[in-house]
């Protein structure tokens, strides 16, 4: 049972913290893109200020993984925490006394992606630090969950602040948006305050970021199924970024371009992930390729059902459908790495993994949002599912990968730590 891991002292504050800045992120960021389709009705813009929200991933999470191994995490956490407070609250005060213009808003994206680049690794490779390795499982598992269920309260939240203020003063939601994710991220420094100290386990030395960057690099190379998680990894983010900019010219173009519409399409998604995420927490995957081949697979062929989805019901049903396939190629590929890799190099790996996967979204924001235009949203919709399916296959025939196991001792019961 995944609750019983909140008994770790240490553990249970992370997650306090990931709970309350998720709701936080979850409020502003529907409605954040909603803004930006508002203003330009165009996909190709949307796609573009995904791409300066992703560019960071791109160049600094390599680097970001470094600092995760060479430095206190706790530290890293908290310094992100402070800053992002910061940069919305300076974003809520602008846009309620002028408006935002879009210019300003691909900054405050940008600027809110740079801190978000440098806490991804760092929280990653301090989990098996905090909860013991028989507990993996349910740690990442309630935390995937966690991640795909607080976005529910936020759509909730951020469709009552837009259902009562869309017709009247939009951009006064938009500001009351980034102004609760300011006071969320204000709320998860106080509880990754109450961590303990993160120091990864092996000193840095004398090395300097640079070299550090080539030996985690090394290891990555050097490491076959870890450099196969990365590309299979890659590739399958490549397909996931189709999403965002097709879920609002689906709405906008098939659906009536009502926020509700939106929401719910995203809701049911969110719930059914939630909802498996909680069921591989009770039952843990040893086999970590045959299960990410697999669900990659089955994504496809969803993803190519909803080029026929105009019927909203259908829409949202294969969506859902596609909730259940997500957690099964995130959360063994977590255990396996967390489990496998030693300390010293697991914030760098983290910090690869996190390049490949939030890097290539903004590539495919581009790519799919330019598409959309041109051939129109039905041709995307197979495309995507057809690069699912061509992932999927790959990584099956592959047999290391497929053979890829991970063993996690029986979850004991230990004391409160």
């Amino acid at each position: 049972m995944q609750m019983r891991v909140l008994r770790h002292r240490g553990f249970r504050n992370l997650w306090l913290g990931q709970l309350i800045s998720q709701f936080g992120d979850a409020f502003y960021f529907l409605l954040f893109g909603f803004m930006v389709d508002r203003m330009t009705q165009d996909s190709r813009m949307v796609s573009m200020v995904m791409l300066v929200q992703g560019l960071p991933y791109i160049f600094l999470t390599p680097y970001a993984g470094v600092l995760a191994d060479r430095f206190d995490r706790r530290v890293i956490l908290l310094w992100c925490d402070a800053a992002s407070t910061l940069v919305l609250l300076a974003g809520a005060f602008w846009q309620w006394r002028e408006g935002l213009s879009l210019t300003q808003i691909f900054v405050l994206a940008g600027s809110l992606s740079v801190i978000n680049a440098c806490f991804a690794p760092a929280k990653n490779a301090s989990i098996p630090r905090l909860v013991p390795v028989e507990e993996l499982n349910d740690a990442n598992s309630l935390s995937l969950a966690t991640q795909n269920s607080v976005p529910l309260l936020g759509l909730l939240g951020s469709s009552l602040v837009l259902a009562a203020l869309e017709k009247s003063d939009l951009q006064l939601g938009f500001a009351i948006s980034m102004a609760i994710n300011a006071a969320s991220f204000a709320g998860s420094a106080y509880f990754i305050y109450r961590v303990p100290a993160l120091q990864p386990e092996s000193a840095p030395g004398s090395d300097g970021t640079g070299q550090e960057f080539k030996l985690g690099l090394r290891y990555v190379l050097n490491h076959r199924i870890i450099k196969l998680i990365v590309i299979f990894s890659c590739a399958t983010q490549l397909m996931i970024g189709s999403f965002y900019p097709a879920y609002l010219a689906a709405n906008r173009q098939w659906f009536g371009g009502t926020y509700w519409r939106l929401t719910l399409v995203e809701a049911g998604f969110f719930v059914f992930m939630v909802l498996t995420s909680l069921w591989l927490g009770k039952h843990p995957v040893r086999r970590v390729g045959v299960a990410f081949a697999a669900s990659v697979l089955g994504c496809g062929v969803l993803v190519a059902g909803l080029a026929a989805g105009q019927n909203f019901v259908l829409f949202v049903i294969l969506n859902a459908l596609c909730g259940i396939c997500v957690p099964f190629f995130h959360i063994p590929i977590q255990n396996y790495i967390q489990a496998s890799v030693e300390d010293s190099y697991r914030g760098r790996v983290f910090g690869f993994m996190g390049m490949a996967t939030m890097g290539m979204t903004p590539i495919s924001l581009v790519i799919f949002g330019q598409m959309i235009e041109r051939v129109g949203l039905a041709p995307v919709f197979l495309i995507s599912g057809l690069g699912f399916a061509v992932v999927g296959l790959v990584s099956w025939c592959d047999r290391g990968f497929r053979a890829l196991n991970v063993e996690l001792p029986a979850s004991g019961g230990s004391e409160q730590s």
